[in-house]
């Protein structure tokens, strides 16, 4: 029979004392110490971030960045930046593959679809951007909301994305298209969106039943019909 309380407090001990190396004075990013903690927390279970250091910097930004997103398969990065500008970022590289100035205001949101392959990036010049992330190449635009677009989200099966306006509707697009597929105006000034594949939510259909929760200025959370 394993002994399950032991276990535990093993590692318990065992990270008490990584933790303690890391924090001697002057050896708190060493290499020694640094190896000591992941070799340690590799073993545990994970329950959330509780820390976290810096793995590399990726300069280029002039201006504050306001979003970002990394790809599921850790290859791809997106960010946009308060004056328009959208980089799309070789991870393994650690290295910009495109930079773009085609918005003509802030970029107030990004996101890149589940298989690596599109970006696309929310800006207050009442646009959104679709941009292949593969190449870094020119960008297919989105137009249709007549104020800030300060939100948008890619479908869990990468076929559509809904975008969140201050012009108080939100509109689906195809992947990758980019044609508009529905507009549901509803009185709310969406300052955000997410979509999930909780399957107790079926407000709305896109691909195998996701659901959109979206949150107002108020930060209130709704599906919708």
């Amino acid at each position: 029979m394993i002994d399950v309380a032991g276990l535990t407090r093993s590692q318990d001990q065992a990270v008490k004392l990584a933790r303690e190396a890391r924090f001697v004075p002057g050896h708190e990013r060493s290499p020694e110490a640094l190896s000591l903690w992941d070799d340690v927390t590799s073993y545990l279970p994970r329950k959330g971030l509780e820390s976290a250091w810096e793995l590399a910097a990726l300069d280029g930004h002039r201006d504050p960045v306001v979003a970002v997103a990394v790809s599921a398969d850790g290859t791809r990065a997106l960010s946009g930046d308060l004056t328009g500008h959208v980089r799309i970022w070789d991870l393994a590289a650690r290295a910009p593959l495109a930079a773009h100035a085609e918005h003509e205001a802030t970029v107030a949101a990004v996101a890149i679809s589940p298989d690596a392959r599109w970006g696309v990036s929310a800006s207050w010049d009442r646009t959104l951007r679709l941009w292949p992330l593969a190449d870094g190449g020119p960008a297919r635009v989105l137009q249709g909301h007549t104020d800030y677009v300060n939100g948008v989200a890619v479908s869990p099966d990468g076929r559509a994305l809904i975008s969140a306006s201050s012009d108080q509707t939100l509109r689906l697009w195809e992947l990758p298209g980019g044609r508009l597929l529905h507009v549901i105006a509803d009185g709310y000034f969406w300052d955000y969106v997410h979509l999930c594949t909780d399957p107790s939510k079926v407000d709305w259909k896109i691909g195998q039943a996701e659901c959109a929760r979206l949150r107002t200025s108020s930060a209130n959370c709704w599906g919708f019909a």
